[in-house]
């Protein structure tokens, strides 16, 4: 995960330039120090595998029609899936019932 970091941070660094770089890193903290982010929404993002199959699979696979939809609701909400992924997955779930 570190590594993903740097690697992501010089990159940033290489494209963008000091300025603005800077600019970017002030956001990220400010996220993180004033809570408006909690840091594991943040983890979480750059921890979740690509492609929306994989975000939405993990939503079908739970079974229970009610709970499924609430949880992708709270996702949603948190930020931790996009809209393009909750409208999928809740057009998907209404399918299977």
């Amino acid at each position: 995960m570190e590594r993903k970091l740097e690697y992501m941070f010089r990159r940033l660094l290489e494209r963008l330039g000091d300025r603005a770089f800077t600019m970017i890193l002030e956001r990220i903290y400010n996220l993180v120090i004033m809570e408006r982010e909690p840091a594991l929404n943040i983890v979480q993002k750059l921890d979740s595998r690509p492609g929306r199959k994989s975000k939405v699979k993990k939503y079908l696979e739970l079974g229970d029609t009610a709970l499924t939809l609430s949880l992708l609701k709270d996702d949603f909400r948190n930020g931790l899936i996009s809209r393009r992924t909750y409208f999928s997955a809740k057009r998907k779930i209404k399918q299977l019932t």
